[in-house]
């Protein structure tokens, strides 16, 4: 009895979680013979992406550790050869008049939606001093076949 009790309760368990795939990827030395591709960050009001426009307030949220951050999503319409779970390389840089700062640097997992390839949301924490004034985000995204790179001037606010 006590076998099959123990039996039944292993049957019920959780299966065991896949690793998170590997999605790290260096970014093309030389992008001047990629294809040219669009890229637009926004974000989601609900399921629907909506890509950010020159003036737009972004709110920024603080995360659970903390800090303040911007959560963005990186959209680009499907193209042939497109896979769900591709793996791109992705920077965004936050320019002003003064100074430009780095923001981040990585390789992200793009899932098809519908007819775009998107990741996020991103945990993006420029720094404070751009708050409350007009800052140009650009947003790069790079493969062995192609570049995209969008700009967009925002206002964060806290």
């Amino acid at each position: 009895m006590l076998f099959a009790l123990t039996l039944t309760a292993l049957a019920c368990a959780e299966p065991e979680l896949e690793p998170a795939e590997d999605c790290s990827t260096e970014p093309p030395t030389d992008t001047s013979m990629l294809a040219q591709r669009s890229v637009r960050i926004g974000h989601l009001d609900g399921a629907t992406f909506v890509p950010w426009v020159d003036g737009q307030e972004v709110q920024s949220i603080i995360g659970f550790q903390g800090s303040s951050m911007i959560t963005p999503y990186i959209d680009l319409p499907t193209e042939a050869g497109d896979v769900d779970g591709a793996c791109w390389w992705v920077e965004i840089e936050y320019l002003s008049p003064i100074d430009n700062l780095p923001g981040g640097q990585t390789g992200l997992v793009f899932s098809q939606e519908g007819e775009s390839m998107r990741a996020g949301p991103l945990f993006e924490q420029p720094d404070t001093s751009y708050y409350g004034k007009p800052v140009t985000v650009r947003v790069t995204v790079a493969s062995r076949d192609f570049v995209a790179v969008d700009e967009v001037e925002i206002v964060i606010r806290s």
